[in-house]
Formats: structure tokens, C-alpha cells, sequence
């Protein structure tokens, strides 16, 4: 029988399992359920990294590459005064996270696997059960409390022309967020452009050119863009799974990563959240076999209060970017944060640490 078996097939599960490879007594007692294969469609999704979750993946892998190194987050409010710039330097950093593809990543961490020890599953598998399962793939369940943001996002790439390479763009607008972040290929960065579902869809729909037209006039006169590839549209729903363990008659469950939470893509915190996740799931592990600290149920009850306040300040945060520019009456209050946050460094690094490293 297996101690523990991890289902799921993307970066959280696998970088879960070669955490806990690195100390468990017996790693092949740690199974790797990859219950479906991951989506074609995938494959050249970006992904954006922390500095903090580029350094938990140096821990158990190689650095992932291409990967196109975020230098400087650039904030700012459409048509309105306001604007902040984040540089690395504010954290003593040479970059605040990376940017690369979903298949590179996979690729470094099932690399890493293969020597791990971890078993595989085979098709067709009909013996899973474990003292402890990680649901590590999929989404929060049919029962997850759910926010409806009322938007949709059109993801696409763009080549861009004003923009300095390193640099990711946060633009506020009154429909929704949208982001430019770089991508490892030369000149080109990945948008992710939020808006009411309807107007989003339309985008969708539109002649290349208006949708064109339309992107630069967001973006405003000191940036164009002149291509928009492989453009897509995905609705936007924030759902938070509770609670994130549970006893069943094969044994303790335990939900990380997108099978506990889905987030808004604004400010790119959802793979972060659920590798921090797997994490400390490991370490509440680690401590429950290595070192005795009671029973299975006891060591995830304890991680799931460790994760309690990383997890409600990354949700409450994302919600609240979402929605908070698109009040105009908060207007002239949305400007004042962003000059102050700016002329702030005290401040200014606080923010970024957050995001950048997960820590306030």
C-alpha cells in the first residue's frame, strides 16, 4: 500500500512529489497518479513565476528555460494619473519572477521525476489507495464557494514596441485588468485582457485590425502593439474549495493547488499559491513521518492553519484588483494609493514582496 499518492498531471503535483521525494524514507512508497494526460492545448501556455516559486522549483529540478526574466512590474491606471514601478532592485533581486512555457516547465520536472523514485501509474491502475491522497489536479469541486467577476479574458501574443524587454505591464482599465507579461521569445509578451464577458467575446469576433485599434487605445500613446496571435477566450470565476481535508473510508484527502483554489489571472498568482501549497503540505508530512508528530489527519489539520492566512490574503487580493479599478466612484481614491505607493519604497517593497515572494 501506499503512504502517499498524488493525483494530477501538472507543475503542483509534480513538484509535490520530488519534494517529498527529497527526505521520505522510502520514495517508492510515494505514487504519482496522473489520472489524464495534460491538455494538448497547454502545451505553449505561459506561465508566470514568482522569484519565490523559481527558487522552491531550484530545489528539486533544474531551472526551467527559455524563461524570460520580469525585471520591472510596471502599474497604471487608463486615462487616469496614477502610475507605480516596481523594480527588482527594490528587493536586492536581479528579477522579481519569469515567464515560461507550460510545456518547458513539465518537460524540467518530469526530467527530475525519473530519478526521483516515485512510482508512476500505470494505465488502467485499479489500486490506489493510500494513507494519505493529495488532489492536486482539476478544479475546486461542484461544492466550492464561487465569485463571479462578471468577466471574461481574451488571452493572446502580442509584439509590442515601447515596451523595455524584462518589463510585465499591468494596465487598470474601467472594464477590467490587463496585462502584457514577456515572453523568452524576442519581442514578444503574452496579454491577458479582462473585461465584461460580452465585450470580451466581441473582441473575440472582431476584424484583426479594430481588435488591433483597440488594444493600443487601452494601452494608450507611448506603447504599440503591432500583432495579436492565438487569441482565446476564458470567463473568469474565483472558486475556493472548504474543507481542504477530509477522511474517507481509503484514507485522508488533502486538496493543493487548483483542485483547492481557482484565482483570478490578475497579478498571475495561482500556480504561486499552489506551490506554496506543496510546500508546506510536505513539510506537515515530513514532520508526521519522519518525526512522529502524531497521526496523518493531525499533520494536514496543522497545514491547512499554516496555509490559512498566505491563502485568504492571496484570494482577498486577486478579488479585490479584480473589481476595485472598475468602481468610478473610487476614482480620484484609486489615484492617491497608486501616487503614494509609488513615492513609497517602504511600501512599494511591501507589495512587492508579496507577490514576488509570497511574504508581506
Amino acid at each position: 500500500m501506499a503512504e502517499i499518492r498524488i493525483v494530477g498531471n501538472g507543475p503542483v503535483a509534480l513538484t509535490c512529489a520530488l519534494l517529498l521525494a527529497r527526505h521520505w524514507p522510502e520514495p517508492d512508497r510515494i505514487l504519482l497518479d496522473a489520472a489524464n494526460d495534460p491538455s494538448p492545448g497547454l502545451a505553449q501556455r505561459p506561465l508566470a513565476l514568482s522569484v519565490g516559486s523559481h527558487r522552491l522549483l531550484e530545489r528539486v529540478a533544474a531551472a526551467p528555460t527559455p524563461a524570460a526574466g520580469i525585471r520591472t512590474v510596471e502599474v497604471a491606471l487608463q486615462g487616469r494619473y496614477g502610475r507605480v514601478r516596481m523594480p527588482a532592485s527594490d528587493l536586492h533581486a536581479d528579477v522579481l519572477g519569469y515567464v515560461v512555457r507550460y510545456q518547458n516547465l513539465l518537460a524540467t520536472l518530469e526530467s527530475a521525476l525519473a530519478q526521483s523514485g516515485v512510482q508512476r501509474v500505470p494505465a488502467g491502475f485499479q489500486e490506489r489507495s493510500a494513507v494519505v491522497t493529495i488532489q492536486a489536479g482539476g478544479d475546486p469541486g461542484p461544492h466550492a464557494a464561487t465569485r463571479t467577476f462578471g468577466q471574461a479574458a481574451l488571452t493572446a501574443e502580442t509584439r509590442v514596441q515601447g515596451l523595455a524587454p524584462g518589463t510585465a505591464l499591468e494596465r487598470f482599465t474601467r472594464q477590467g485588468p490587463l496585462a502584457l507579461l514577456p515572453l523568452p521569445e524576442p519581442s514578444r509578451w503574452a496579454l491577458v485582457w479582462c473585461a465584461p464577458e460580452a465585450l470580451t467575446r466581441e473582441r473575440l469576433t472582431m476584424e484583426p485590425e479594430r481588435r488591433l485599434h483597440a488594444l493600443n487605445v487601452a494601452l494608450g500613446s507611448n506603447l504599440s502593439v503591432s500583432a495579436i496571435d492565438d487569441c482565446a477566450v476564458i470567463p473568469l470565476v474565483r472558486r475556493t474549495r472548504e474543507p481542504l481535508v477530509q477522511r474517507g473510508a481509503g484514507g485522508v484527502q488533502v486538496w493543493i493547488g487548483n483542485a483547492a483554489q481557482t484565482l483570478h489571472p490578475v497579478a498571475g498568482q495561482g500556480l504561486n499559491l499552489g506551490l506554496r501549497d506543496a510546500d508546506q503540505l510536505t513539510q506537515a508530512l515530513l514532520h508526521w513521518r519522519i518525526q512522529g508528530e502524531g497521526d496523518a489527519e493531525q499533520a494536514l489539520s496543522r497545514y491547512t492553519g499554516l496555509r490559512r492566512r498566505d491563502r485568504s490574503i492571496t484570494v482577498a487580493l486577486t478579488d479585490g484588483l479584480a473589481e476595485v479599478f472598475t468602481w468610478p466612484l473610487l476614482a480620484p481614491a484609486q489615484s492617491l494609493v497608486m501616487t503614494l505607493l509609488d513615492r513609497s519604497p517602504l511600501l512599494r517593497r511591501g507589495v512587492a514582496r508579496r507577490f514576488a515572494l509570497g511574504s508581506a
